[in-house]
């Protein structure tokens, strides 16, 4: 039988963690009286962590005693990976880890550390618990309770939005969110891969794979995709790669790799190739559209996060979302503005925005 006294300081501990909604004020005076504010943004491909202090200056880190811009591990969505995996994950991410010039090692500074994170996986039905699993996976690691400020990918940014913001994710995944003219949260999207995610690198990977087997079976018509599929999923005949697909053995991850090659391939001209991409841009228009009608504010500002937004065909594939027929008209008349975020940390941007009222806009 445990002793009462045991038992009370974990339910403590466990009321500490649950207690997790916080008002976009709460959050900027933690962030405010920080001495390092961690960053993360955690993706479907990849995890990114850069640390801040309270005036808004990334601190130098260390990995291994190496100089580093930011840490990166794989992603760390926990409908893919499950809590294990983000476990592993997040315990990476610290493990030999320094800050500051004077390289203090990390499990000097966790209590001082305000934990700001934006991770998938952590939107839509089961979201409360996977938070509460990932804050406890935190408080494992050694960070405070009242530290640990943790979010959806799109709930991060959200946060720190002001009525008429609009964020775009387009990574593995894909989601739509945004804050009305009432301040409250409108989502579109982001039901993952099996049930949405249009327009994600996902989405263009599977259906560019089911195109090249259509057109593989009926020896119709030809296209690159066929022979940079079998390359990229190591199978000598495209049949080869759906036993591993539905099993699992061929990952998300892998499939929504497969996306820049694919815009590559449009450029080159590739009519399979360019169809993917139109619809993919159709999808995220028709995002847009819904979104930009529903906020409803008479100044928009869009932005633009994830990793379709950082290949090297990015502009063109901006610019025919923002074409698409389903998102020309309404863009057309709202005129939003538009930010692209993807050379730079959302968390960290998250986190100047919340700080900016005292230093100005970023």
């Amino acid at each position: 039988m445990k002793h009462p006294i045991f038992v009370l300081k974990i339910g403590l501990i466990i009321a500490n963690l649950v207690a997790f909604e916080s008002s976009a004020q709460e959050i900027r005076e933690k962030l405010s009286s920080a001495t390092y504010i961690c960053c993360i943004d955690g993706g479907g491909s990849k995890t990114e962590m850069q640390v801040m202090d309270n005036q808004g200056r990334l601190v130098p880190i260390f990995k291994h005693d190496v100089p580093v811009e930011s840490v990166k591990v794989p992603g760390s969505n926990m409908c893919t990976i499950g809590e294990k995996g983000v476990q592993q994950r997040l315990q990476s991410l610290f493990n030999g880890m320094k800050v500051g010039d004077k390289k203090l090692p990390i499990d000097d500074v966790k209590k001082d550390m305000i934990i700001f994170a934006g991770l998938a996986g952590l939107a839509g039905g089961g979201a409360s618990m996977n938070n509460l699993a990932i804050r406890k996976i935190l408080h494992d690691i050694g960070f405070l309770p009242d530290n640990l400020f943790v979010y959806s990918d799109g709930g991060l940014m959200f946060q720190a939005f002001k009525p008429g913001e609009i964020l775009l994710i387009c990574g593995t995944g894909s989601a739509c969110v945004g804050k009305d003219v009432d301040g409250k949260r409108i989502v579109r999207g982001g039901f993952g891969r099996l049930l949405g995610d249009e327009g994600s690198g996902y989405h263009i990977g599977l259906q560019a794979i089911k195109k090249a087997l259509e057109i593989d079976q009926e020896e119709g018509e030809q296209t690159s995709l066929i022979p940079l599929i079998k390359e990229h999923l190591s199978v000598m005949e495209l049949k080869n790669a759906v036993t591993p697909l539905q099993q699992g053995t061929i990952t998300p991850d892998q499939v929504a790799s497969l996306a820049p090659s694919i815009f590559l391939e449009a450029k080159r001209g590739d009519e399979c190739a360019k169809q993917l991409v139109h619809a993919a841009a159709q999808d995220l228009g028709i995002l847009l559209s819904k979104m930009v009608q529903r906020v409803g504010c008479e100044k928009q500002t869009i932005y633009l996060t994830g990793g379709i937004f950082k290949g090297n065909e990015r502009d063109a594939f901006i610019q025919a979302i923002f074409r698409s027929e389903a998102f020309k008209e309404t863009y057309e008349q709202a005129r939003p503005e538009v930010k692209l975020l993807t050379d730079r940390n959302p968390a960290v941007i998250a986190a100047l925005k919340l700080l900016e009222s005292d230093k100005g806009s970023i």
